[in-house]
């Protein structure tokens, strides 16, 4: 890129394709499941012989935001290079395309969903009770998530609890154009600056939370994903400049990465290791290289934005049936709770793969094909037609 700092040190073109990352958010997808169905809704499943593999995929969210970081690095950097802040407006519409018809499709769901339920209770019994002011599934956590600002207060705003992440990474969105151009133009030393200061952050949260990384309710759940984010916009310079070569051991990374989980590591060692993880997926060769390009995986990558909002839909539903059939998943037999894990996972996956063929991918391909977004979706399109940003 003429005229930046590091420019003599840059390829001299940008890669077209991300190997390996769209399969390895789709592992973090269903890892993210695995452990809101197994750890938390069906006790019975909670394998505590896998150590922390099951029980820390809360940590998949982390992950998920340096990907974001890296990838939309990857689809914009030399936008921002070209027009620095001037392409915020179309930047923040195609984002919007990405994310927002498909929570705002979930939302709607949960709502339908929230008012037959109150429709069955009034043919039963003829009492009527109306959506609460405030609250969980309130009115006023209909409109947080409609603003998109659920995130702020998870807790008590959040209607399809995994939702909160999507609702905080609208902030790093918001900071994005300013601070990617920073990053694209700074030297070396500053870029090592960038990176310890960013990791001193998520290390300064883990302290302030006691090693706790599960942090999703609060200014907490800003600070755990802002320098995540930013974060993986530096890995991604990293790859784009050939700083580190990963590709010799990336099989090793990832063995580290899963001994680190099994044998319940603290939080922020493992989420310190995932910028290398990412670095080792996109360079990855031989069997892990395989794994992640496999079509089955690269397909649950293509899904894991629906996955991720549908889980939690499929759960809530559960609940209702369950509640309707007088049971208690907590209370299921090992057995009773495999059936219950299959049946949840088919549906999330039906769902999910038709949500995004239906939904997902016709909305934004309407919505990016309108004036304004049509250049910023046409240059992410050429980066990575597979990617297009989480």
């Amino acid at each position: 890129m003429p005229g930046s700092p590091a420019a003599s040190k840059a390829p001299n073109r940008t890669p077209k394709s991300l190997p390996g990352l769209t399969g390895l958010r789709g592992l973090a997808a269903l890892w993210v499941v695995l452990y809101h169905y197994c750890s938390l809704y069906l006790p019975a499943l909670d394998a505590h012989w896998l150590g922390g593999l099951l029980s820390r995929g809360y940590l998949a969210v982390d992950l998920f935001f340096l990907l974001s970081g890296f990838v939309l690095a990857h689809v914009y950097s030399d936008a921002a290079e070209r027009k620095g802040f001037a392409f915020f407006r179309s930047f923040m519409r195609a984002r919007v395309a990405r994310i927002y018809p498909l929570h705002l499709f979930v939302l709607a769901l949960f709502v339908a969903m929230a008012f037959a339920v109150r429709g069955i209770h009034y043919v039963q019994d003829g009492a009527y009770y109306p959506l609460p002011l405030t609250g969980a599934r309130s009115l006023e956590a209909l409109v947080a998530n409609v603003l998109m600002l659920q995130g702020v207060q998870a807790g008590e705003l959040s209607w399809n609890y995994p939702a909160w992440s999507i609702s905080v990474e609208f902030a790093a969105y918001l900071m994005f154009p300013l601070v990617i151009g920073l990053l694209w133009r700074i030297s070396g030393r500053s870029l090592f600056a960038a990176a310890l200061a960013a990791l001193a952050t998520v290390w300064a949260l883990a302290y302030v939370a006691g090693g706790d990384m599960n942090q999703w309710d609060g200014l907490t759940a800003l600070w755990r994903c802002l320098p995540q984010f930013f974060l993986g916009c530096i890995c991604y310079r990293v790859y784009r400049q050939g700083l580190i070569d990963a590709r010799a051991w990336a099989g090793l990374v990832f063995v580290a990465a899963l001994l680190m989980l099994y044998f319940d590591y603290r939080d922020i060692v493992v989420v310190t290791l995932f910028p290398l993880v990412i670095l080792c997926a996109v360079s990855a060769r031989g069997v892990s290289g395989r794994i992640l390009n496999a079509r089955p995986v690269v397909l649950l990558g293509e899904i894991s934005c629906s996955i991720y909002l549908v889980h939690g839909l499929v759960q809530h539903a559960t609940t209702h049936a369950l509640n309707a059939l007088e049971l208690d998943q907590t209370e299921f037999s090992v057995a009773h709770s495999w059936a219950a894990l299959a049946l949840m996972l088919l549906t999330v996956f039906v769902v999910s793969i038709a949500s995004y063929r239906f939904f997902e991918k016709p909305m934004r391909r309407w919505l990016n094909e309108r004036p304004i977004a049509a250049e910023t979706a046409r240059a992410s399109a050429a980066a990575d037609p597979s990617f297009a940003a989480r």
